[in-house]
């Protein structure tokens, strides 16, 4: 944390000696800078006892990969051999995770404990790359695989457990006047290990989701945040306690509460698209499906057809039971920038006009 007007920190951040790379001819720096406040809001490292154990099998499991890599503290530099790193390549907290209340100087951030495997490799030299070695960057996937039905003809396996024991997510409320951690919460849930062959009947624990995606303070005391998974919480901002959950189709954007008539609603991108639904409570969802196709579209793409991509655009109404039903906002002009239309018939067309492989805005 740093001033603003001289960019001194508000609290020292003292460099401390950190291990060094083994990587034939590279050196890296022998200390690192080390913030002491506020204190981490994820985990900085993992060891064994860090690691999954449901089962005894599952632990064991964990154990075989857990001890093919190398593992340290923070800043433990990428191997040839792998080295397992705390936090991942989506945090702790990525850019959009946090939302600061100006009012009470608090700080809520959304956290990540999901650990990935960095490790270089010998590379082969071409016209644009001159390194000796690089680094791996498809296989940095960390998990554990149990299959109890491994051995049944035509049988599709589980999804890989994640090295580690929950929580996989978390919200922490933290004072920015003193760097103390208010509160922390686990945020979400993991549908994958919850229903895992060998873990469906068990009590588990609040499991946690792995996400960037942030939450969204208001003045009225609640951070609505979805953490990156598809049910949208609404947390009381004195204990982050769950006041109110809601599942949507899909749910990885950062809400975002506003006032429109009178009203407060909270609004964000909800990809696939659903059909409109109104829940039988005080707070009411609604679904619109947007659709690009105009004479003007048509015109800049050379009077091509256009494929029309569609957009789901959920709003929440915070309102009496009797404006339930209301419309919220006009969708006319709605226009996602990260669904450009691509012309039909294009062999990589995803169905939704943008085009899978090259990207290319074909509308443009």
């Amino acid at each position: 944390m740093f001033d603003r007007e001289t960019g001194a920190p508000v609290w020292p951040i003292p460099e401390q000696a950190v291990p060094q790379s083994t990587v034939p001819g590279e050196r890296t720096s022998p200390t690192q800078p080390m913030p002491s406040n506020p204190p981490p809001f994820t985990r900085q490292v993992v060891t064994e006892d860090d690691l999954i154990d449901f089962t005894p099998e599952i632990k064991e499991r964990a154990l075989a990969v857990f001890r093919k890599y190398v593992s340290g503290p923070i800043f433990t530099p990428p191997s040839m051999k792998g080295t397992i790193t705390m936090p991942g390549s989506i945090g702790g907290a990525g850019w959009g995770s946090t939302s600061f209340d100006p009012e009470t100087h608090v700080l809520y951030v959304k956290g990540t404990n999901n650990p990935v495997l960095y490790r270089i490799q010998k590379g082969i030299p071409n016209d644009t790359i001159g390194y000796e070695y690089t680094a791996d960057l498809v296989n940095s996937g960390l998990g554990v695989m149990v299959d109890p039905d491994s051995a049944t003809p035509g049988h599709t396996p589980p999804p890989q457990l994640p090295l580690i024991k929950p929580p996989y997510g978390n919200m922490t409320a933290i004072d920015l006047n003193t760097g103390k951690h208010l509160w922390q919460v686990t945020l979400g849930d993991n549908a994958a290990v919850r229903s895992h062959p060998l873990l469906k009947d068990m009590d588990l624990p609040p499991l946690g989701v792995s996400g960037a995606v942030g939450g969204t303070v208001t003045k009225g005391g609640l951070i609505f945040a979805t953490g990156g998974g598809d049910v949208l919480y609404a947390l009381d901002t004195t204990d982050g306690k769950v006041l109110w959950q809601f599942t949507l189709p899909a749910g990885r954007a950062t809400p975002t509460p506003s006032r429109t008539g009178g009203r407060t609603v909270c609004s964000m991108s909800s990809l696939p698209p659903a059909v409109a639904r109104t829940q039988n409570s005080w707070l009411s969802r609604w679904t619109r499906r947007v659709r690009r196709t105009s004479r003007h579209q048509q015109a800049r793409a050379g009077g091509r057809r256009l494929a029309p991509p569609r957009v789901s655009f959920t709003a929440y109404c915070f309102s009496s039971p009797s404006r339930r039903n209301a419309p919220i906002v006009s969708l006319r002009n709605f226009r996602s920038a990260g669904l450009a239309a691509a012309p039909a018939g294009c062999p990589q067309s995803d169905g939704i006009g943008t085009n899978r492989t090259c990207g290319m805005n074909c509308a443009s």
